[in-house]
């Protein structure tokens, strides 16, 4: 298989094989691929067919490369890639794509990457999609990406959107879209949501400073009451992304 990809999933042909999978407190982290097919892709987590109604939260993806230039933006490399099933939730997610990716040619990438209907009954809330890596000139290095021109029944809000760097595009629906105003506008979600640099520990460590702007910017998710580290989420206004706590420099995880 030349897709490389941390978390799968997928029921096959049977269409109730997956549904309702749960995927939390996981680390996503270093996947690179070396394949040559410019027709698969890279991802931390992804949700292909017959996985309905999943739940992804409390988890970190961060490190993820790939070597050969995707074909069209339904292969991009992506921390989160959607690209079936309905009915998908994202809460308290935490990706951070950094660095220099490996391929020589023209790379689009996105934190989170949204594909054919694969839209349909997403709520995403609480996270992070950052995007600074760095590729060759031409490409774009996205905080969202629907390969498509809109997006309906979904429910977008108080997550944080970042890109940053030579390649940096805000988001892509339809066109290419430039920062979170005018994300907004195009696709009626997000009103609470911010665009701000997560202020990370580290490129290791994503727990986010005392001063970061992710902390009291979430909104409370029922049924998830702790974070990645088992610390209690605020009942009013929990932290966005995979931890809670903010922290001093040079305390310990």
């Amino acid at each position: 298989n030349a897709t490389a990809i941390g978390i799968y999933l997928s029921g096959g042909s049977d269409a109730t094989a997956s549904n309702y999978a749960l995927v939390s407190g996981n680390r996503v982290e270093n996947i690179t691929r070396h394949a040559a097919s410019t027709a698969s892709y890279t991802a931390g987590i992804a949700v292909a067919d017959f996985a309905n109604n999943a739940t992804i939260s409390n988890n970190t993806i961060s490190g993820i490369y790939d070597a050969v230039p995707p074909s069209d933006l339904s292969f991009i490399l992506a921390g989160i890639k959607l690209s079936g099933s309905e009915n998908t939730s994202l809460f308290y997610n935490t990706v951070n794509l950094s660095g220099a990716n490996l391929s020589t040619g023209v790379s689009n990438t996105a934190a989170i990457s949204i594909t054919g209907s694969a839209y349909l009954g997403l709520t995403a809330k609480n996270n992070v999609f950052a995007n600074t890596i760095t590729s060759k000139s031409g490409s774009q290095s996205f905080a969202i990406c629907v390969a498509g021109t809109g997006m309906s029944n979904v429910s977008l809000n108080n997550n944080n959107y970042y890109v940053d760097g030579y390649n940096a595009q805000f988001a892509y629906m339809g066109g290419e879209i430039q920062d979170l105003a005018a994300w907004q506008t195009m696709s009626l979600q997000d009103a609470n949501s911010i665009s701000a640099d997560p202020e990370f520990v580290d490129l290791n460590d994503y727990r986010p400073l005392t001063t970061s702007p992710l902390i009291g910017a979430g909104t409370p998710i029922s049924g998830i009451t702790t974070d990645m580290l088992g610390n209690a989420r605020s009942s009013t206004a929990p932290t966005i992304g995979a931890y809670e706590n903010g922290v001093v420099v040079g305390v310990p995880i």
